[in-house]
């Protein structure tokens, strides 16, 4: 078997493990509900090239964008468009993984309660202050 026959082979299995751009671009298409063209359209490349970029590791948090610089000049994509999807797959992944607990929402919703009522002081019922 040829490395050209392999590549479509090697790239979904990349898809399986988190440290490979096929993982990302695998977990994109599904939460965005992508085809592959839906991706290459995307990316504005060929399928192979998409293959190609599935079996490279994904860019490391300390050097992100030295990272994502070096796959878009390798492949000749948007610098732009692929830190997007991994930014989005990254949030999206981190926020299923913790998911919001009680005491966040409790929170959340105390926050965006309105504090007018907090600062005033109570008024009688002809609306002096007390």
């Amino acid at each position: 078997m040829s490395i050209e026959q392999a590549m479509p082979l090697l790239a979904r299995r990349a898809e399986s493990d988190p440290r490979f751009m096929g993982w990302i671009l695998a977990r994109y298409c599904q939460m965005e509900k992508l085809s592959m063209n839906d991706l290459t359209r995307i990316l504005a490349c060929t399928k192979e090239t998409v293959d190609r970029l599935c079996i490279c590791f994904r860019p490391r948090a300390e050097n992100f964008s030295s990272g994502i610089r070096l796959l878009a000049e390798k492949f000749i994509l948007s610098p732009i468009a692929l830190a997007q999807i991994v930014r989005h797959v990254d949030a999206t992944a981190a926020i299923s993984e913790k998911g919001p607990s009680k005491q966040s929402m409790d929170g959340l919703l105390m926050a965006a309660r309105p504090k007018k009522h907090l600062h005033k002081k109570p008024r009688d019922k002809g609306g002096k202050s007390t």
